[in-house]
């Protein structure tokens, strides 16, 4: 399975499961901890999965292609993405999460329903308090 696959995904299938082993792993959910930045600005993702699916591997997605990914810890429900917004940032994100069985199958959830971040015009200046606006 290649990195994109689980962003371009609904999730798991018997293809990629093995015989037998189809059917979804539930979504996570997403959060931010806001849907409208400046640059500069840090914006907070939390995907929060089911405490019933122990995961490996946790990813976020931006616009259907895989933009960060980290290992899944035992016990652990909420994994963070810290994003330092660009002008590039807007955009629809999801996550999702995946699981490897003992005959090393990989399954992959359902992606999260999705949220949007937009990046307004203007630069937030960290230490100053200040934003100023973009040129056109």
């Amino acid at each position: 399975m290649t990195a994109q696959d689980i962003c371009r995904s609904p999730g798991s299938d018997e293809h990629r499961d093995g015989p037998g082993k189809g059917g979804y792993l539930p979504a996570p959910a997403l959060f931010l901890n806001t849907f409208s930045a400046q640059e500069g600005q840090l914006v907070l993702f939390r995907c929060s999965i089911d405490q019933q699916t122990p995961a490996t591997r946790i990813v976020f997605c931006k616009d259907g292609v895989e933009v960060y990914s980290l290992k899944a810890q035992q016990a652990e429900l909420i994994y963070p993405m810290l994003l330092n917004v660009t002008r590039g940032s807007s955009g629809t994100y999801t996550c999702g999460y995946q699981q490897r069985n003992k005959s090393n199958w990989v399954r992959s959830s359902a992606l999260s329903a999705s949220q949007n971040l937009t990046v307004t015009g203007e630069t937030w200046h960290w230490g100053t308090g200040r934003h100023s606006s973009k040129p056109p």
